[in-house]
Formats: structure tokens, sequence, C-alpha cells
């Protein structure tokens, strides 16, 4: 029988190499973000069908930390000998079926607070439409705050790294000094005395519906990311991502012009 990996998003192969070496065998990776598009109860039957040996979960870095009680859930669904989850360190921890349960709850009351989220973000929303746009100014400080307010935890390759790889490699090019604001740990960011990296700790547990974790997510992101707009006169970047309008509050918030980045 065999031993999966489950993991929220797809890792590079030189990880899923290190990861075999330390559980002793071949392991298959089982990425639920391709498995969505059965939905839930799709999802669900995949895995109660599903058995293995041993089942593995992963912590590729810091910012994937609110998946792991999603994951350890999902993987009470497989009908499998053991549990482990891997530190970012690559530290085996066996899981146990109460851990598990516990986490369950945890979920429960992580649900209950994105909706309560959701709605004081459309509170927030509708004052928010009553303000004035902040201009661009004809000349400005080339500071640029950059806010990539993606909710990908974990994500290791991919078209979105690529694109803001470049997009600030750009702005340094031609001058800029860039604040860089993310959740993700910067992968091939550029060695620039130019760029300040500043880490965002999500500070919650992942929810499904998922989309319910976008709301939650605004008011982590806006708070750590407000010193790097207040300390700045320049602009503020932001990466459209779903449900987020960071960038719009801290514009209005600190006066400075917001340019949106939508593709």
């Amino acid at each position: 029988m065999k031993s999966i990996l489950i993991t929220q998003y797809p890792i590079t192969n030189e990880l899923h190499s290190k990861l075999n070496l330390i559980a002793g065998r071949e392991l298959e990776q089982v990425v639920i973000s391709t498995l969505t598009n059965d939905g839930y109860f799709g999802l669900l039957k995949f895995f109660l069908i599903k058995k293995a040996d041993h089942v593995y979960i992963p912590v590729v870095d810091s910012s994937g930390t609110p998946l792991l009680p999603l994951l350890q859930l999902i993987a009470l669904l497989v009908r499998a000998k053991q549990r482990h989850t891997i530190d970012t360190e690559l530290n085996v921890k066996r899981l146990t079926v109460g851990e598990i349960i516990n986490d369950a709850f945890r979920l429960i009351f992580a649900c209950v607070k994105s909706f309560a989220a959701m709605l004081g973000e459309w509170w927030r929303l509708s004052r928010m439409l009553k303000l004035k746009r902040i201009p661009m100014p004809s000349e400005w400080d080339q500071q640029v705050t950059y806010l990539k307010t993606n909710l990908w935890l974990g994500v290791q390759a991919g078209g979105s790294i690529a694109h803001t790889s470049g997009v600030i490699k750009g702005l340094l090019n031609h001058g800029c000094r860039v604040d860089y604001a993310s959740v993700q740990e910067p992968i091939g960011l550029p060695d620039n005395e130019n760029l300040n990296i500043a880490l965002i700790k999500p500070r919650m547990t992942y929810v499904v519906p998922r989309e319910l974790n976008h709301f939650r997510h605004n008011t982590p992101f806006i708070e750590q990311a407000a010193d790097l707009v207040r300390s700045n006169e320049g602009v503020i970047y932001q990466r459209l991502s779903l449900a987020n309008y960071a960038g719009v509050v801290l514009s209005r918030q600190y006066s400075q012009p917001l340019i949106v980045e939508y593709n």
C-alpha cells in the first residue's frame, strides 16, 4: 500500500525528494488545489476511498501553518495506519486522532469568526465608498510599498511568483525603493539594498468555504503593513487579490496614491 503526501499546492521536486528520504519511502503527492473543481463533496469522496500506510502533511514554510488543522482533518478521512506532520525544519511528528478532533473544533470556531468578519468588512466597505481617492502627484518620492495580499499559503512556484519578481526588479531598476509586504516567504526576489521585505503573519486558521478566509485576512494585513506605509512618502502598489482591499484602506488613511495591478 502506498504512502501519500497531502499539500494545498504543488511543492518543488527538490523538496519532494527530501521528504521521500525522510519518510524512507516514495510518497505519492496529493494536491488539494487540483481537486477542488469537483466541489467539496467530490473532495470528501476522493479521500474517503483513499487508502495508505502512512499520510504525511508538510509545512512548507511559516505561511502554511494556518492550513494545518484543515489538512489534518482531511488526513483523518484517509484509511491509514499512521498520520504525520513534517515541520519547516523537516522534523516528523506522529498525529493522534485526539489532536485532529481538537483541530476540528478549532475549525468550527474559526468558521463562526469568519462569518462575523465578512459582515464587518461589508460595513467597513460601505464607509470606504464615501471617501475620495488620492490623486497621483506629478512628482513623487520614488518609494513604493508593494502589497502582495494573495492568501496562497505555501506556494513555491508559479506565475504569481515570477510576475511579482519581475515587477519588483523593474521598480528597482528605475531607481525606486521598495517595501515588500506578503504572507509568502520571498522567492525569486533580488538581493538589493533598496528592497525591504516584511513578512505578514496571517494570525488565523484556514477554513471552508475558502472564500471566507479572505475577509479575515484584511485586518491583520492592514495592521501589519501600516508601519511600512506610515514611514513612507511614496505610493502604494497592490497586486489585486480576491476580497482584499488593504491598499484602499491604507491609501485613504495615509493619503498616499494607490496603484492596483489587475491581471
